[in-house]
């Protein structure tokens, strides 16, 4: 036995490496793989441990923070993501100061409110950063701007690389304090979320923090294209749930300052419209630049029904109408110069409405009629780059559906023209996706729905 280690073989020993082997395998493991990990042996389950508290989101409140203190003390699991949006002071003087105290410094992701009652601006900010000292992420639901003096002090947070701020639905004060005073403390973002906030507030956090390259807007009107440091995005996800004509001149003017770097663009919280309404809807049309890089392209569209003159429609496809900088009248989409290494096209059913809903049935027909008029178009070549592909889909090839035509008159073609669509097979549509994606390796059923910022 060589007990000074000097092996002739210089590949270290499985048992070395394992640890590391664990580390990596456990980022793509869902949440009942890692349970079943922690049963292996002792590595394994080190590693699944860290991993499902960091995907384990703890909620703490008056009841439960003593089970929290506890549980959190024992085989180091201490909680690496928490919300603690019902206590007014976060302080380790607070009620829920010994949690604090304890586990404060382990916490990586936390969710609060901005800011609680009878709190200022300075003290606020002044105890998360005591508080919580190695926050990484930061979640801030802001229903409250009441006594939001300027910071004497002002304290910086340059190890928080993710933001996202809220505001609910019927906040109507004023968001400037936002822009003068918060934006500011967050130096080196990579990642900015923004649901229900000012154009004017995002345009101020990407000035402040010229580094991020992951952009999620949900509901900012776009009344202008975003300029600010937008030119290195790699990620850009981008909706507006109920004013759909704010969405597509704001996006074709960014999708071109962003064309180089671009990996991911998902476009989310699509209205569904009258198939007719978007041919004739100038202001539904996006033209996409060349994207040399895009790999993930994702719609998330609505499940609701739209109306028309007053009527529930049953005929619905996205408000959206795509347009190619390389396509021509011969050729809608030639993807190896358009998109020359997408990899992924994903179609979610977005969050479930209160409105009347489509039916199973109408939301495949509103997705495969976009796709028809878009990805799948008669005139596209093959994309060979296309590896996954997620789309609702049925199983009897020679069930029936509707495909209507959002880009040609329905005289054009032989078509029920009453109805503007046309009769498909499902066995037709299979055969289309082989034609115009040969190396496909995975096709997946949507069922589930999409939550909003995941990849």
């Amino acid at each position: 036995m060589d007990l000074d280690n000097n092996h002739d073989n210089e590949n270290p020993h499985l048992a070395v490496k394992l640890p590391e082997i664990a580390t990596n395998i456990v980022t793509f493991l869902p949440k009942s793989d890692l349970i079943s990990c922690t049963l292996i042996n002792s590595a394994w389950e080190q590693e699944a441990r860290k991993r499902l508290l960091f995907l384990s989101h703890f909620i703490l409140d008056a009841e439960n923070v003593a089970h929290h203190q506890e549980i959190s003390s024992v085989r180091g699991n201490s909680a690496r993501n928490i919300g603690v949006v019902e206590f007014p002071n976060l302080s380790r003087e607070g009620p829920c100061g010994n949690f604090i105290s304890t586990h404060g410094h382990k916490v990586n992701r936390l969710e609060t409110r901005l800011l609680p009652p009878d709190v200022t601006w300075p003290q606020y900010f002044e105890t998360l950063s005591n508080s919580f000292p190695n926050l990484t992420s930061v979640v801030l639901l802001i229903d409250n701007l009441d006594n939001t003096d300027s910071p004497q002090n002002r304290v910086f947070f340059p190890k928080v690389k993710n933001l996202a701020i809220y505001t609910p639905w019927n906040f109507m004060k004023p968001q400037e304090i936002l822009s003068t005073q918060l934006a500011p403390l967050f130096p080196n973002l990579v990642t900015l979320f923004c649901q229900r906030i000012r154009q004017s507030v995002v345009e101020s956090f990407l000035h402040f923090s010229p580094n991020v390259t992951s952009l999620i807007l949900i509901n900012v009107p776009l009344f202008d294209p975003i300029r600010e440091n937008t030119v290195k995005l790699t990620r850009l996800e981008i909706g507006h749930d109920y004013i759909h004509t704010l969405l597509p001149a704001g996006l074709t003017a960014m999708l071109k300052m962003s064309s180089g770097t671009l990996e991911t663009l998902s476009l989310a919280r699509v209205e569904n419209i009258d198939p007719s309404k978007v041919r004739n809807d100038k202001r539904l049309l996006v033209c996409f630049p060349i994207l040399p890089k895009l790999r993930v392209f994702e719609i998330v569209h609505n499940d609701f029904s739209t109306k028309l003159e007053g009527k529930v429609s049953p005929q619905a496809t996205p408000a959206i109408n795509l347009k190619f900088e390389k396509g021509s009248a011969q050729t809608k989409l030639p993807y190896a110069e358009q998109f020359p290494v997408l990899e992924t096209l994903r179609f979610w059913k977005g969050a479930s409405s209160r409105k009347e809903k489509l039916t199973e049935q109408e939301f495949f027909e509103g997705v495969v009629s976009f796709l028809y008029n878009s990805f799948l178009h008669s005139t596209n070549t093959p994309c060979e780059s296309l590896r996954d592909l997620a789309i609702p889909l049925k199983e009897d090839r020679d069930e029936k559906f509707k495909v209507f035509d959002v880009s040609e008159s329905a005289e054009s073609k032989e078509v029920d023209v009453q109805g503007g669509f046309e009769w498909k097979n499902v066995g037709e549509f299979l055969d289309r996706l082989d034609d115009v994606f040969p190396n496909l390796v995975h096709l997946y059923k949507v069922e589930d729905e999409k939550e909003l910022g995941t990849e």
